[in-house]
């Protein structure tokens, strides 16, 4: 089961495996201190595998990149493309 990711999504690297470790991105910003840091993040488009793909697609985070995930999920096409967009407005803020 394959998923891509729909936008940029920060990264948690306390406990990342090896496959997910290669798709990493790391941003330069300034930190709480104003001192620049580097931050871990995952570029939209990355393809995640397994079953944390199809927890991704529930979410609206991802969208099923092949038949196996999208069978797995057990929505529509259209029910994902809602799901993409819920997922997008709630990260921007837009509640209604």
């Amino acid at each position: 089961m394959k998923a891509s990711l729909n936008l940029l999504q920060w990264a948690d690297v306390s406990n990342i495996s090896p496959e997910n470790a290669a798709l990493l991105g790391w941003m330069e910003t300034i930190g709480r201190d104003g001192k620049p840091e580097k931050v871990p993040y995952f570029p939209a488009g990355s393809i995640f595998e397994g079953p944390q793909a199809v927890l991704l697609c529930k979410t609206g985070q991802a969208t099923p990149a092949d038949d196996e995930c999208m069978d797995a999920l057990g929505l529509t096409p259209e029910q994902c493309k809602t799901l993409a967009v819920e997922y997008e407005m709630n990260s921007l803020g837009i509640w209604d």
